[in-house]
C-alpha cells in the first residue's frame, strides 16, 4: 500500500523523541513490551470471523428501549441515566448516509462543546445502534461516582473505561438472548464486539513494526515497508492501512506525545483482554454484573494498580516509570482469551 514515507518518518521519530528517549538520549524500547504483548495475545488468537451485517432493520425508539432495558436491569441509576440524557437532547443520532455525506466519524463518539459533552450515535437502522447506546452512555455512568468521590483518578477511569463498555455489551448479547430467544437478531453477534479490536491489534501491531525499523535503520523506507507487510494477510494490511492514514490525519501539537495513537489505543486492547479474563473467571451472569458495577465505581476512585488487583492480576514498577502485567498475568490473560474467542 503506498505510504507518505516522510511524514511516517517524521511522526515516528517525534514519537521515539517524545516517548521511548530519557534525559541521557538513551532509548528505552523496553517501554514497548506492554503494548507487544497484548497485541502478540489478540493477533495469534484471532478467530475465524468476520465483521457482523444486520439484516433486518430496526428503528431508533426500538433500539433506545432495548438499551434502556439492559441498562435498567444493571442499575436503576444506569437507565435513568440514559432517560435522562436523551431527555436533555444531548444523545445525537446522526443517520448513516448524513455522516458518509458530511464526512463524520462513523463510529460512536463523544464530542466536547462549552455546554456539555453530546454523544453522537451513528444510526444504521439495525440492532447494531442498541449496543451502540449502551457502549457510549457506559462510558457515561461511572460519573455518577464523581460527586460522591470529588478526588476522582480520572487517568484510571480514561484507561479502564472501555473495559466497562465493552465488558457491559458483552453481557448485553447475553441479556438479550435469554429475554428474547426467539430473536435471531440478537444471536452469535457478540464478535462484532472484537472484530473492532482485531483490527485495533493489527494496526498497533504494524506501528510497532515501523518504530523497529526506524530505531534499527534511522529511517523508514520503502525497503522496510514491504519487509513489514511480506505474507501478511488482507485483514492485517486493511486494518495497518486504516490505522496509518487516521496517524498522518492528526495534528502533531493536539495529540503531543500519542501521535501514534498507541496509548490511546492500548485502553482498547486492554479491554479486549480483561473483558475475556473476566468472563472466564466468573462464569455467572450476575457475578459479571457485579464485577461490571464494581469496575465502574473503582475507577473513578483508585489507582489502575488498584483496579489489577481486583482482578486478582499482579503487576511491577518498571525502572520506577511504568506499571507492567507480571508474566504470571500475562499468561492467565492469554488462557482466558484463547478459551473465550473460540466460544464466538
Amino acid at each position: 500500500m503506498k505510504k507518505d514515507l516522510k511524514r511516517i518518518n517524521d511522526i515516528v521519530s517525534r514519537f521515539i523523541n517524545d516517548f521511548l528517549l530519557d534525559d541521557s538520549n538513551m532509548i528505552h524500547i523496553e517501554r514497548l513490551n506492554h503494548f507487544r504483548s497484548f497485541t502478540r495475545i489478540l493477533l495469534d488468537n484471532i478467530p475465524n470471523i468476520e465483521k457482523v451485517h444486520y439484516k433486518n432493520k430496526v428503528s431508533k425508539d426500538e433500539c433506545i428501549n432495548y438499551a434502556y432495558y439492559f441498562l435498567e436491569s444493571l442499575s436503576p441509576e444506569y437507565g435513568l441515566y440514559l432517560f435522562n440524557r436523551l431527555d436533555d437532547k444531548t444523545i445525537k443520532f446522526i443517520k448513516h448516509k448524513d455522516a458518509l455525506a458530511n464526512g463524520e466519524n462513523l463510529y460512536c463518539n463523544i464530542t466536547i462543546n462549552d455546554k456539555c459533552n453530546h454523544i453522537n450515535i451513528i444510526d444504521t437502522n439495525d440492532i447494531s445502534v442498541t449496543y451502540s447506546i449502551i457502549h457510549e452512555i457506559l462510558h457515561e455512568t461511572n460519573y455518577i461516582y464523581e460527586n460522591d468521590n470529588p478526588n476522582f483518578h480520572d487517568d484510571t477511569r480514561d484507561y479502564f473505561t472501555e473495559t466497562v463498555s465493552l465488558l457491559g455489551t458483552t453481557l448485553a448479547h447475553e441479556f438479550y438472548e435469554l429475554r428474547y430467544p426467539n430473536n435471531k437478531e440478537f444471536r452469535n453477534d457478540s464478535q462484532d464486539d472484537f472484530y473492532g479490536l482485531y483490527k485495533k491489534a493489527a494496526g498497533m501491531d504494524y506501528v510497532l513494526r515501523l518504530i523497529d525499523a526506524y530505531i534499527f535503520n534511522d529511517h523508514i523506507s520503502n525497503q522496510e515497508i514491504n519487509m513489514i507487510e511480506k505474507d501478511k494477510s488482507d485483514f492485517y494490511l486493511s486494518a495497518a492501512n486504516e490505522y496509518i492514514e487516521d496517524v498522518l490525519e492528526y495534528d502533531y501539537d493536539e495529540y503531543g506525545v500519542d501521535c501514534l495513537d498507541i496509548l490511546y489505543n492500548e485502553s482498547y486492547l486492554v479491554a479486549g483482554l480483561l473483558v475475556t479474563y473476566i468472563l472466564a473467571n466468573y462464569p455467572n451472569y450476575e457475578q459479571r454484573v457485579n464485577v461490571l458495577k464494581d469496575l465502574n465505581e473503582l475507577i473513578m476512585v483508585r489507582d489502575y494498580k488498584d483496579i489489577f488487583t481486583y482482578l486478582n492480576l499482579d503487576v511491577y514498577e518498571l525502572n520506577g516509570w511504568f506499571i507492567d502485567l507480571t508474566d504470571e498475568s500475562l499468561q492467565q490473560l492469554e488462557k482466558c482469551f484463547k478459551e473465550e474467542s473460540k466460544k464466538m
